[in-house]
């Protein structure tokens, strides 16, 4: 059983990642309603602000998950064969994959966040 004092929901930055802009907090005395509540506000920001970062970011977070369908079935079979040489294997595939994702991931963040100081919030298509 989880304890009283876990905190359940989406981990959301204070901040705007492009724009650096304050995301509001709600209060609430439920935690986890208030994580989702920010999570919800940083969301409703980014469709009105950055709606190219967005989709870029939606499309990314569901490249993460591609490496972790090797690192589970390393895992798998190191558990079954109780292989140390398998879970040294699963721990460089981690590295491997992870580190240059990241890398570029802050990278690809920069340039928005270099865009949008040059050139400030993008018109809409419809003006």
């Amino acid at each position: 059983m989880l304890p009283l004092s876990v905190e359940l929901g989406p981990l959301t930055h204070g901040r705007c990642t492009v724009c650096r802009a304050l995301i509001p907090a709600v209060e609430d005395s439920n935690p986890g309603a208030r994580m989702w509540a920010r999570h919800l506000n940083y969301v409703d920001h980014l469709k009105q602000y950055h709606p190219e970062y967005r989709r870029w970011s939606r499309l990314w977070t569901y490249s993460f998950y591609l490496p972790v369908i090797s690192i589970v079935i390393i895992a798998y079979f190191s558990a079954v064969e109780r292989s140390l040489f398998l879970v040294l294997l699963a721990a460089i595939v981690v590295v491997a994959l992870y580190v240059p994702l990241l890398l570029i991931r802050w990278r690809s963040v920069r340039v928005f966040r270099e865009a949008w100081i040059l050139f400030g919030k993008p018109k809409s298509r419809r003006e």
